[in-house]
């Protein structure tokens, strides 16, 4: 709000909101056995943003442990494995 007063900057109305629409495009995949796309597969843009925050929330969920998750892939019998060395090292101290 530099320069400006606080009325100009009102959130607006719920009917002051412009229409929001979708559409849909049909687009059948020849490599595919039934032409069909699997789901997440429809906005390739969004998913590198996504699949760049996992790592991070895992680090997260295992910071007690100790545990830090840098890169993909992240797979369930290694985030077990470093689970039981964690915790043998906190059994063993």
């Amino acid at each position: 709000m530099w320069g400006g007063r606080a009325n100009h900057y009102l959130p607006l109305a719920f009917r002051q909101h412009p229409h929001q629409g979708a559409a849909h495009a049909l687009v059948v995949l020849i490599h595919q056995a039934l032409g069909t796309r699997g789901v997440g597969e429809g906005t390739p843009g969004s998913v590198p943003g996504a699949l760049g925050s996992v790592p991070g929330a895992v680090s997260d969920a295992l910071s007690p442990f100790g545990i830090e998750v840098n890169e993909p892939p992240i797979r369930p019998h290694k985030l077990w494995r470093e689970i039981q060395k964690a915790k043998a090292r906190q059994a063993a101290d």
